[in-house]
């Protein structure tokens, strides 16, 4: 009865409508085809944000025919680590080192989100990934496992979808819906906007803490 929850925010940031010359750049820079549809990861290359499923549900991508236009990219991790080395040894032998670039932990990680086409969210167990609401912000659709953690509070019918927990199978099929479905895409990437805009910005969640902390401050004892 003490405990009341209250969803994590960001920024509201600018519209996303405006970084049609970031995405431009970034995906000339990143070898994406002008029909190339991107599909991004985000995270560190640990087991609880699922990098390995990142790299199983690409390869069943991957191998659906007429999918060469869709490429991957992960933006996270550190080079030489064991968690970046057991990673890029799972795209050498998955035939997917063309296939699925990945960027290093950086300063302007939404600079790349603006380069995507829509999300992947591989955790296993995340509660409310800020990284969700990063990608929801500038237009992009959001795939996820059911039972991981709050995204599928997020999703719901309109941001995207939702596959069985770990089912890679499944996601790989949602992404392949989405890459082949702009106007879906498009659809659900404004609801994602308008979600983040209206529910989980700093000036829409701040006060709710706000007017916890004043009730028990209030409370006798």
């Amino acid at each position: 009865s003490k405990i009341t929850l209250v969803h994590e925010f960001i920024p509201a940031g600018p519209s996303y409508s405006g970084h049609a010359e970031t995405r431009e750049t970034v995906r000339r820079a990143l070898g994406v085809p002008d029909d190339g549809v991107l599909v991004g990861g985000c995270g560190t290359l640990d087991w609880r944000k699922g990098a390995d499923l990142f790299v199983q549900t690409a390869r069943i991508v991957r191998s659906a025919p007429g999918t060469a236009r869709v490429r991957f990219l992960w933006v996270g991790g550190k080079r030489g680590t064991p968690d970046f080395l057991r990673f890029e040894h799972d795209l050498r032998f998955c035939g997917l080192t063309e296939a699925v670039t990945v960027v290093e932990t950086c300063p302007n990680p939404l600079d790349y989100f603006c380069a995507m086409d829509l999300f992947a969210l591989t955790s296993r167990e995340d509660p409310f990934p800020l990284v969700m609401l990063e990608a929801g912000s500038v237009g992009l659709p959001v795939v996820c496992f059911e039972s991981s953690g709050g995204a599928r509070e997020f999703v719901e019918k309109d941001a995207g979808l939702i596959a069985p927990y770990l089912d890679t199978a499944a996601m790989a099929d949602h992404i392949l819906t989405l890459a082949r479905e702009p106007g879906l895409r498009r659809e659900m990437g404004a609801n994602a906007v308008h979600k983040v805009r209206a529910r989980y910005t700093v000036e829409r969640q701040a006060p709710k803490l706000l007017e916890v902390i004043r009730r028990h401050l209030k409370a006798p004892g």
